[in-house]
């Protein structure tokens, strides 16, 4: 009797099938939880990633219903004439290259199709800035050296910067906006790819056909399904599709005073040089382009000012020297285009601040100046032109002091 007793009350074992079934379900929704803490991490937490990561990253979707990247993409609106420009009326849009970030707000006038990063106008203006990104500044509008002429230094200024733009857009935008403003300076801003640039420009309005170029950059890889909207699946994929490497490798990192540089690999000439056929017309294009404008500034009762401004490794020359980083042969073609047009200016009598003796000092000093893995100048960098800057005018009496 106690062993039939025993014998109904004992429970039967679980079958081995559902056992293995529930530890599956909750593997597999742990593992579902992981991912989808991975992903709302890498949003959440986005800045705090590794730079490689978020450039890899940057073009997948914030949302599936939603077509905003994680890192917006710089809203050029292309223009025959002025090459490129970015509309008025952004505010606070972000934009991330590399290590540096910042928001930027465009302001507008009804008479104009660009916007500028400028404060409003207080009359009456003394300079009109024109340039590519380096006027426009990579920078927060409070630190561009724009605004510091303005805030700092007491300069009345209209800043036109637009990014990707070369002196034959920036001759168009001076002669499209500069009159109203009635300037009695005109600051022009150059960088070494204003050659190329050019050569774009005149691509676009079909004045000349194909030449050999700089070795191109390959674009990134298209995201296809998932990867769209799963930063997990885009990189699943690259490990089961690596993309190709590219046949030119195009840039280098390298240690300086304790943090990391992004800077050309050294494997060709530098991109600036005349060795390629589209940068020797850009050239061509940026004499005339220069004489131009000091003609048309003349003819409003404006002076110009050029600023030159050297590449990142230009400037950092004495610290990659003694890491070995380029040869001589690089060395001696780097800063072609910079060199050729301070000769202009002493040619022609033109006023011009080359801003390298400056950059070399103030990193010898231990300042940063440019951006690590950006090539634009930072904080630092945009304070040291805007004082070179405002000492060549004063010092030259280009402007009556306020």
């Amino acid at each position: 009797m106690d062993k039939q007793t025993h014998v109904q009350t004992e429970k039967p074992a679980p079958r081995k099938l559902v056992v293995w079934r529930t530890r599956l379900l909750l593997m597999s929704g742990s593992i579902l939880f992981t991912l989808l803490l991975i992903e709302v991490f890498v949003r959440a937490f986005f800045d705090v990633l590794p730079v490689e990561i978020q450039s890899d990253i940057q073009a997948i979707q914030r949302a599936p219903w939603d077509d905003e990247r994680l890192i917006p993409v710089l809203p050029f609106t292309l223009d025959l004439n002025i090459q490129a420009y970015i509309a008025p009326n952004y505010v606070d849009y972000p934009v991330r290259w590399g290590d540096a970030f910042f928001t930027f707000t465009t302001r507008g006038v009804d008479w104009h199709r660009a916007g500028l990063r400028s404060p409003e106008p207080i009359w009456a203006i003394d300079a009109l800035i024109i340039g590519d990104s380096f006027s426009f500044c990579w920078v927060e509008e409070a630190d561009c050296w724009g605004w510091k002429l303005q805030t700092e230094y007491g300069w009345h200024i209209i800043n036109a910067g637009q990014p990707g733009t070369g002196t034959g857009a920036q001759l168009a935008m001076m002669r499209e906006i500069a009159e109203p403003y009635a300037p009695k300076l005109i600051i022009w801003q150059m960088y070494s790819n204003d050659s190329q640039d050019d050569y774009d420009l005149a691509r676009m309005n079909e004045r000349v056909s194909a030449l050999q170029t700089p070795p191109p950059v390959l674009p990134p890889r298209e995201l296809v399904g998932l990867e769209k909207y799963s930063v997990i699946a885009h990189l699943i994929n690259n490990i089961l599709n690596p993309p190709p490497a590219p046949p030119v490798i195009h840039t280098q990192k390298v240690r300086v005073d304790g943090r990391t540089l992004m800077i050309p690999s050294g494997a060709y000439p530098p991109a600036d040089n005349r060795l390629y056929e589209s940068v020797a017309y850009g050239w061509e294009q940026n004499i005339a382009h220069y004489t131009q404008g000091h003609e048309y500034a003349q003819s409003i009762g404006a002076a110009v000012l050029i600023v030159l401004i050297p590449s990142k490794e230009e400037a950092y020359r004495a610290k990659l020297t003694d890491l070995g980083v380029y040869d001589e042969a690089y060395w001696s073609q780097l800063g072609d285009s910079r060199r050729r047009l301070l000769a202009l200016c002493e040619a022609n009598d033109w006023h011009c601040v080359d801003m390298l003796l400056i950059f070399e000092r103030a990193i010898a000093d231990g300042q940063t100046v440019y951006w690590g893995y950006d090539f634009h100048l930072d904080v630092s960098g945009n304070a040291l032109v805007a004082e070179a800057v405002d000492a060549y005018i004063r010092e030259n009496g280009l402007l009556a002091g306020r």
